[in-house]
Protein backbone atom coordinates (compact mmCIF):
# COMPACT_ATOMS: atom_id res chain seq x y z
CA UNK A 1 0.00 0.00 0.00
CA UNK A 2 1.43 3.38 -1.00
CA UNK A 3 1.00 6.65 0.82
CA UNK A 4 1.61 8.73 -2.29
CA UNK A 5 2.70 7.91 -5.85
CA UNK A 6 4.09 10.33 -8.40
CA UNK A 7 3.72 9.03 -11.97
CA UNK A 8 5.71 10.47 -14.91
CA UNK A 9 5.84 13.91 -13.32
CA UNK A 10 7.20 16.80 -15.39
CA UNK A 11 7.67 20.40 -14.30
CA UNK A 12 10.03 22.74 -16.13
CA UNK A 13 10.80 26.34 -15.18
CA UNK A 14 11.63 27.06 -18.85
CA UNK A 15 12.00 25.03 -22.03
CA UNK A 16 15.20 23.32 -20.84
CA UNK A 17 14.82 19.77 -19.55
CA UNK A 18 17.40 20.48 -16.83
CA UNK A 19 15.44 23.40 -15.34
CA UNK A 20 13.03 21.39 -13.18
CA UNK A 21 12.14 17.72 -13.14
CA UNK A 22 11.24 15.30 -15.93
CA UNK A 23 9.79 11.79 -16.05
CA UNK A 24 9.73 11.31 -12.27
CA UNK A 25 7.97 8.24 -10.91
CA UNK A 26 8.29 7.79 -7.16
CA UNK A 27 6.27 5.91 -4.56
CA UNK A 28 6.38 6.50 -0.79
CA UNK A 29 4.94 3.88 1.56
CA UNK A 30 3.77 4.37 5.18
CA UNK A 31 6.67 4.42 7.65
CA UNK A 32 9.31 5.02 4.98
CA UNK A 33 12.15 7.51 4.83
CA UNK A 34 12.92 8.58 1.26
CA UNK A 35 16.01 10.69 0.61
CA UNK A 36 16.47 12.98 -2.37
CA UNK A 37 20.14 13.21 -3.33
CA UNK A 38 21.92 15.07 -6.10
CA UNK A 39 23.92 18.18 -6.91
CA UNK A 40 22.50 21.65 -6.38
CA UNK A 41 19.88 22.39 -9.04
CA UNK A 42 19.15 18.73 -9.76
CA UNK A 43 15.43 18.97 -8.94
CA UNK A 44 15.21 18.01 -5.24
CA UNK A 45 13.37 21.13 -4.10
CA UNK A 46 11.06 21.02 -7.13
CA UNK A 47 9.90 17.53 -6.14
CA UNK A 48 9.19 18.68 -2.60
CA UNK A 49 7.22 21.70 -3.79
CA UNK A 50 5.11 19.47 -6.04
CA UNK A 51 4.31 17.17 -3.10
CA UNK A 52 3.42 20.23 -0.98
CA UNK A 53 1.14 21.55 -3.78
CA UNK A 54 3.27 24.67 -4.12
CA UNK A 55 3.93 23.69 -7.75
CA UNK A 56 1.59 21.78 -10.06
CA UNK A 57 2.93 19.26 -12.60
CA UNK A 58 2.73 20.17 -16.27
CA UNK A 59 2.24 16.48 -17.04
CA UNK A 60 1.91 13.25 -15.11
CA UNK A 61 -0.26 12.70 -12.07
CA UNK A 62 -0.15 12.19 -8.31
CA UNK A 63 -2.06 9.40 -6.58
CA UNK A 64 -2.89 9.64 -2.88
CA UNK A 65 -5.82 9.17 -0.51
CA UNK A 66 -6.38 12.54 1.14
CA UNK A 67 -3.15 12.38 3.09
CA UNK A 68 -2.00 15.17 5.40
CA UNK A 69 1.32 16.60 4.24
CA UNK A 70 3.35 18.72 6.66
CA UNK A 71 6.65 20.58 6.50
CA UNK A 72 8.84 22.36 9.00
CA UNK A 73 7.89 25.61 7.29
CA UNK A 74 4.29 25.06 8.45
CA UNK A 75 5.36 25.81 12.00
CA UNK A 76 4.65 29.40 12.92
CA UNK A 77 7.65 31.44 13.92
CA UNK A 78 7.52 31.82 17.68
CA UNK A 79 9.95 32.94 20.34
CA UNK A 80 10.09 30.07 22.80
CA UNK A 81 13.01 31.32 24.85
CA UNK A 82 10.74 32.23 27.79
CA UNK A 83 8.85 28.92 27.60
CA UNK A 84 9.69 25.65 29.27
CA UNK A 85 9.89 22.67 26.86
CA UNK A 86 6.51 21.28 27.94
CA UNK A 87 4.90 24.71 27.52
CA UNK A 88 6.44 25.08 24.06
CA UNK A 89 5.17 21.71 22.84
CA UNK A 90 1.64 22.40 24.09
CA UNK A 91 1.29 25.97 22.80
CA UNK A 92 -0.94 24.89 19.90
CA UNK A 93 -1.78 21.28 20.73
CA UNK A 94 -2.94 20.74 24.32
CA UNK A 95 -1.85 17.12 24.62
CA UNK A 96 0.34 16.85 27.71
CA UNK A 97 0.70 13.06 27.51
CA UNK A 98 1.95 13.22 23.92
CA UNK A 99 4.29 16.10 24.76
CA UNK A 100 5.82 14.22 27.71
CA UNK A 101 6.29 11.14 25.52
CA UNK A 102 8.09 13.18 22.85
CA UNK A 103 10.33 14.85 25.44
CA UNK A 104 11.29 11.36 26.59
CA UNK A 105 11.88 10.04 23.06
CA UNK A 106 13.99 13.04 22.06
CA UNK A 107 16.02 12.68 25.26
CA UNK A 108 15.25 16.11 26.70
CA UNK A 109 13.29 15.09 29.83
CA UNK A 110 16.03 16.44 32.13
CA UNK A 111 15.33 19.93 30.74
CA UNK A 112 11.61 19.97 31.50
CA UNK A 113 11.89 22.60 34.24
CA UNK A 114 14.41 24.80 32.43
CA UNK A 115 13.44 27.57 30.04
CA UNK A 116 14.42 27.27 26.40
CA UNK A 117 17.17 29.89 26.58
CA UNK A 118 18.90 27.69 29.18
CA UNK A 119 19.07 24.71 26.81
CA UNK A 120 22.10 23.76 24.73
CA UNK A 121 21.90 24.21 20.96
CA UNK A 122 21.52 20.44 20.52
CA UNK A 123 18.65 20.34 23.01
CA UNK A 124 16.93 23.26 21.27
CA UNK A 125 17.20 21.52 17.93
CA UNK A 126 15.72 18.33 19.35
CA UNK A 127 12.91 20.34 20.94
CA UNK A 128 12.00 22.00 17.62
CA UNK A 129 11.93 18.62 15.87
CA UNK A 130 9.87 17.11 18.69
CA UNK A 131 7.36 19.89 18.05
CA UNK A 132 6.94 18.62 14.47
CA UNK A 133 5.58 15.35 15.86
CA UNK A 134 3.01 17.17 17.98
CA UNK A 135 1.17 17.82 14.71
CA UNK A 136 -1.02 15.41 12.80
CA UNK A 137 0.50 14.40 9.44
CA UNK A 138 0.98 11.39 7.19
CA UNK A 139 3.96 12.70 5.26
CA UNK A 140 6.66 15.06 6.48
CA UNK A 141 8.51 17.00 3.78
CA UNK A 142 11.82 18.58 4.79
CA UNK A 143 14.57 20.42 2.93
CA UNK A 144 17.95 20.04 4.65
CA UNK A 145 16.23 19.62 8.02
CA UNK A 146 19.46 18.65 9.76
CA UNK A 147 21.75 21.37 8.41
CA UNK A 148 23.81 22.93 11.20
CA UNK A 149 23.25 20.02 13.59
CA UNK A 150 26.45 18.38 14.84
CA UNK A 151 27.14 14.73 14.03
CA UNK A 152 26.31 13.21 17.44
CA UNK A 153 23.00 15.08 17.81
CA UNK A 154 22.14 14.27 14.20
CA UNK A 155 22.58 10.54 14.81
CA UNK A 156 20.38 10.70 17.91
CA UNK A 157 17.68 12.65 16.07
CA UNK A 158 17.68 10.47 12.94
CA UNK A 159 17.42 7.28 15.01
CA UNK A 160 14.51 8.73 17.01
CA UNK A 161 12.70 10.00 13.90
CA UNK A 162 13.06 6.66 12.12
CA UNK A 163 11.64 4.83 15.14
CA UNK A 164 8.74 7.31 15.42
CA UNK A 165 7.90 7.03 11.73
CA UNK A 166 7.83 3.23 11.87
CA UNK A 167 5.81 3.25 15.08
CA UNK A 168 3.18 5.71 13.77
CA UNK A 169 3.32 4.56 10.11
CA UNK A 170 4.12 8.08 8.99
CA UNK A 171 6.68 8.92 6.30
CA UNK A 172 9.46 11.40 5.60
CA UNK A 173 10.87 12.66 2.32
CA UNK A 174 13.89 14.90 2.71
CA UNK A 175 16.55 16.40 0.51
CA UNK A 176 20.07 16.41 1.83
CA UNK A 177 23.77 16.54 1.04
CA UNK A 178 24.49 14.23 3.99
CA UNK A 179 25.13 11.17 1.87
CA UNK A 180 26.22 8.79 4.63
CA UNK A 181 23.21 9.65 6.80
CA UNK A 182 20.88 9.19 3.84
CA UNK A 183 22.30 5.74 3.14
CA UNK A 184 22.18 4.76 6.81
CA UNK A 185 18.60 5.77 7.61
CA UNK A 186 16.68 5.73 4.31
CA UNK A 187 14.44 3.00 3.00
CA UNK A 188 14.76 4.37 -0.54
CA UNK A 189 17.01 6.91 -2.23
CA UNK A 190 16.16 8.99 -5.29
CA UNK A 191 19.31 10.22 -7.05
CA UNK A 192 18.90 13.18 -9.42
CA UNK A 193 21.01 15.03 -11.96
CA UNK A 194 19.99 17.89 -14.29
CA UNK A 195 16.30 17.37 -13.52
CA UNK A 196 16.44 13.69 -14.43
CA UNK A 197 16.18 10.64 -12.20
CA UNK A 198 19.45 8.71 -12.35
CA UNK A 199 18.30 5.92 -10.06
CA UNK A 200 15.74 5.06 -7.40
CA UNK A 201 16.47 2.17 -5.08
CA UNK A 202 17.45 0.95 -1.65
CA UNK A 203 20.72 2.20 -0.19
CA UNK A 204 22.26 -1.21 -0.94
CA UNK A 205 21.17 -1.02 -4.59
CA UNK A 206 22.60 2.48 -4.94
CA UNK A 207 26.01 1.31 -3.72
CA UNK A 208 26.32 -2.16 -5.18
CA UNK A 209 24.10 -1.98 -8.29
CA UNK A 210 24.45 1.56 -9.71
CA UNK A 211 22.36 2.22 -12.81
CA UNK A 212 24.74 4.71 -14.46
CA UNK A 213 28.28 6.04 -14.32
CA UNK A 214 27.05 9.12 -12.42
CA UNK A 215 25.32 6.90 -9.83
CA UNK A 216 28.44 4.74 -9.47
CA UNK A 217 30.71 7.71 -8.79
CA UNK A 218 28.31 9.82 -6.69
CA UNK A 219 28.81 7.85 -3.48
CA UNK A 220 32.60 7.92 -3.45
CA UNK A 221 35.57 6.46 -5.32
CA UNK A 222 34.99 3.27 -7.31
CA UNK A 223 37.12 1.17 -9.60
CA UNK A 224 36.05 1.35 -13.24
CA UNK A 225 37.46 -0.99 -15.88
CA UNK A 226 36.57 -1.16 -19.56
CA UNK A 227 35.00 -4.36 -20.88
CA UNK A 228 35.53 -5.22 -24.55
CA UNK A 229 34.05 -8.14 -26.51
CA UNK A 230 36.72 -10.62 -27.65
CA UNK A 231 36.89 -13.98 -29.40
CA UNK A 232 37.16 -15.77 -26.06
CA UNK A 233 34.45 -13.88 -24.20
CA UNK A 234 35.01 -10.48 -22.64
CA UNK A 235 38.36 -8.74 -22.33
CA UNK A 236 38.84 -6.84 -19.07
CA UNK A 237 41.83 -4.53 -18.92
CA UNK A 238 43.05 -6.62 -15.98
CA UNK A 239 42.33 -10.10 -17.33
CA UNK A 240 39.98 -12.19 -19.46
CA UNK A 241 36.61 -13.17 -18.02
CA UNK A 242 34.21 -15.40 -19.92
CA UNK A 243 30.97 -15.40 -17.91
CA UNK A 244 29.66 -11.94 -18.79
CA UNK A 245 27.64 -11.51 -21.97
CA UNK A 246 28.06 -8.10 -23.53
CA UNK A 247 27.32 -7.01 -27.07
CA UNK A 248 29.19 -3.70 -26.92
CA UNK A 249 31.82 -2.08 -24.78
CA UNK A 250 30.81 -1.34 -21.21
CA UNK A 251 32.22 -0.70 -17.78
CA UNK A 252 32.73 -2.96 -14.82
CA UNK A 253 32.34 -1.35 -11.39
CA UNK A 254 34.13 -2.75 -8.36
CA UNK A 255 33.85 -1.09 -4.96
CA UNK A 256 37.13 -0.44 -3.08
CA UNK A 257 35.85 -2.80 -0.35
CA UNK A 258 36.36 -5.71 -2.76
CA UNK A 259 40.02 -4.94 -3.44
CA UNK A 260 42.45 -6.24 -0.82
CA UNK A 261 46.15 -6.65 -0.27
CA UNK A 262 47.15 -9.94 -1.90
CA UNK A 263 49.35 -11.44 -4.57
CA UNK A 264 47.67 -11.11 -7.99
CA UNK A 265 48.36 -7.58 -9.25
CA UNK A 266 51.69 -5.85 -8.58
CA UNK A 267 50.99 -2.10 -8.35
CA UNK A 268 52.76 1.15 -7.61
CA UNK A 269 51.22 2.85 -4.56
CA UNK A 270 50.07 6.37 -5.35
CA UNK A 271 48.54 7.59 -2.07
CA UNK A 272 47.24 6.46 1.33
CA UNK A 273 44.86 8.94 2.97
CA UNK A 274 42.85 8.65 6.19
CA UNK A 275 39.13 9.14 5.47
CA UNK A 276 37.76 9.05 9.02
CA UNK A 277 37.30 5.30 9.45
CA UNK A 278 40.13 3.71 7.50
CA UNK A 279 42.75 4.57 4.89
CA UNK A 280 41.70 5.05 1.28
CA UNK A 281 44.54 4.01 -0.98
CA UNK A 282 45.14 4.44 -4.68
CA UNK A 283 47.60 2.31 -6.63
CA UNK A 284 48.45 2.11 -10.32
CA UNK A 285 48.45 -1.15 -12.29
CA UNK A 286 49.79 -0.40 -15.76
CA UNK A 287 47.39 2.33 -16.98
CA UNK A 288 44.67 1.58 -14.39
CA UNK A 289 44.17 3.40 -11.09
CA UNK A 290 42.84 1.06 -8.38
CA UNK A 291 41.22 2.21 -5.12
CA UNK A 292 41.15 0.07 -1.97
CA UNK A 293 40.94 0.41 1.82
CA UNK A 294 43.34 -0.62 4.56
CA UNK A 295 43.22 -0.42 8.36
CA UNK A 296 46.68 1.20 8.55
CA UNK A 297 48.52 3.79 6.49
CA UNK A 298 50.59 2.27 3.68
CA UNK A 299 54.05 3.73 3.12
CA UNK A 300 55.72 1.21 0.83
CA UNK A 301 56.18 2.16 -2.86
CA UNK A 302 54.69 -1.10 -4.20
CA UNK A 303 51.73 -3.25 -3.19
CA UNK A 304 50.20 -6.47 -4.50
CA UNK A 305 46.40 -6.62 -4.73
CA UNK A 306 43.61 -9.15 -5.15
CA UNK A 307 40.31 -8.11 -6.78
CA UNK A 308 37.08 -9.99 -6.05
CA UNK A 309 35.65 -9.98 -9.58
CA UNK A 310 32.66 -12.00 -8.32
CA UNK A 311 31.41 -8.75 -6.75
CA UNK A 312 31.76 -6.76 -9.97
CA UNK A 313 28.76 -4.89 -11.36
CA UNK A 314 28.50 -4.41 -15.13
CA UNK A 315 27.45 -0.99 -16.38
CA UNK A 316 26.15 -0.83 -19.93
CA UNK A 317 24.75 2.71 -19.56
CA UNK A 318 27.71 5.10 -19.45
Amino acid sequence: MSLISLKNIKYLYNSKESSGISNLSLTIKPGQIVSLLGPSGSGKTTIQKIILNELFPQSGHIIHNEIKVFSKENLEEQNFNDLKPLEYLTTKTKDLEKARELLFKFEITNTVYRKAYELSNGEKQRLILANLFMHDFDLLVCDEIFSGIDYNNRQIILKIIKELLIETKRSLIWSTQLIKDALKYSDNVCLLQFGQVEQIGTPEEMIFKPASLFAAQFFGPVNLFVLRPSNTGIQLDLQKIKKIELANEGLIVIRPEYVTLGTTYDCNLDSSVFDGNSYLNSARYESEMIYFYSSTKLNQPKVSLDIALSHAHVLTEI
